[in-house]
């Protein structure tokens, strides 16, 4: 009986180490290890260091969006709550250090289980540990699956967003749920719009800037930081958009000499320049009257008329998004680039409606 008593004591013994082991995902995404290098996170984690099994390799690629490939790192022995899973990142060329990282449930945990039970007690689960999410999205879905997401943005100037999908995955009938919370640094300290950054006030941007504020509508609404300029070889204005508290939330290149018979190059001409830097954009093309497609061409005129519309959209990061527009409006032919602040949305859209 004492030698039985004894062994059981060894194998809680043998359990209680292994558990001490698993590293508590939700932990770590709060305090991942942005500052180290590669090779330091090799040494720190080299007890978790595994090989991906082949069987995971489809599933993981379509729940990425194809951002994963086989040379990046995977660390075993980590938890979700009551699950087990494993986690994967990757690697900045420029810096050698983390950009971003994912922790999976291990696929075969969930194979079976009911998706909305296994939503609910994530939800309890992730709420808990990091508030109400910043955002929700219930129906997204693209060619690799159907997407269930919730984001939290994180840190001073919102320097990290967490995300939580849960995902049915088209392509892998075998491993049909994929689960998994994804980290990323959301600012490299880079600036968002020319010298300036979001939340920047406009006595800062005027100093960066150097110039005098030749914005002619103070009356209307004195929050603008305006000068003339050129971008591309187009003359154009430079618009800065503050909120009445005097934080920069949005800003604009509006283009001030287009002609009718080269408006619709000069846009294409932006675009293509927009896209070395930012990649491919989402794109529209857009006619007032959608029979006029069928016997209309894509010409200047159109455009003044009021008839075609150029739009094209990128999402360069979790601070900014791009617009460029092509449109006519009141005998005006309208071209401009719009950046915006995703980080002062809320606040951007109280600005506007105060006083209405």
């Amino acid at each position: 009986m004492r030698n039985l008593l004894v062994f059981f004591v060894c194998l809680a013994g043998i359990y209680s180490s292994y558990a001490q082991q698993r590293i508590d995902a939700l932990e770590f995404v709060k305090n991942a290890p942005w500052d180290l290098t590669e090779s330091e996170i090799d040494e720190k984690y080299k007890e978790n260091s595994f090989e991906l099994a082949d069987s995971l390799k489809v599933s993981l690629a379509a729940s990425s969006g194809g951002n994963l490939n086989f040379a990046n790192k995977f660390l075993d022995e980590f938890c979700i709550g009551k699950y087990n899973g494993f986690t994967l990142y990757t690697i900045n060329e420029e810096t050698r250090k983390p950009d971003m990282f994912f922790t999976y449930i291990h696929p075969e945990q969930i194979a079976n289980t009911d998706e909305t039970e296994l939503l609910r007690y994530m939800d309890s689960l992730l709420y808990v540990r990091l508030g109400e999410p910043d955002h929700k999205q219930d129906d997204y879905s693209d060619d690799n699956g159907n997407f269930v997401m919730r984001l939290w943005a994180k840190g001073t100037d919102l320097t990290v967003v967490i995300t939580a999908s849960l995902m049915k995955i088209v392509e892998s009938p075998e491993t049909p749920l994929m689960y998994f919370v994804s980290v990323a640094k959301a600012d490299d300290g880079s600036n968002d719009f020319r010298n300036a950054r979001w939340g920047d006030s406009m006595s800062q941007i005027v100093e960066k800037e150097g110039r005098k504020n030749e914005w002619t509508g103070q009356i209307l609404n004195p929050n603008v930081y305006s000068f003339s300029s050129s971008v591309a070889n187009k003359l154009c204005d430079v618009l800065y958009f503050f909120t009445s508290d005097d934080k920069l939330v949005r800003a604009k290149y509006y283009f001030t000499n287009i002609s009718v018979d080269g408006c619709i190059s000069d846009y294409k001409e932006l675009v293509s320049l927009l896209s070395e830097k930012y990649g491919v954009p989402g794109e529209s093309v857009h006619w007032s009257d959608p029979s006029y497609a069928r016997y209309r061409t894509e010409e200047g005129y159109e455009v003044y008329s009021g008839h075609l519309s150029y739009w094209a959209y990128w999402s360069p990061s979790f601070r900014t998004e791009i617009v460029i527009s092509l449109r006519g409006e009141d005998g005006l032919i309208n071209l401009a680039i719009e950046y915006s602040s995703c980080m002062h949305e809320q606040e951007a859209k109280e600005d506007r409606l105060r006083g209405l």
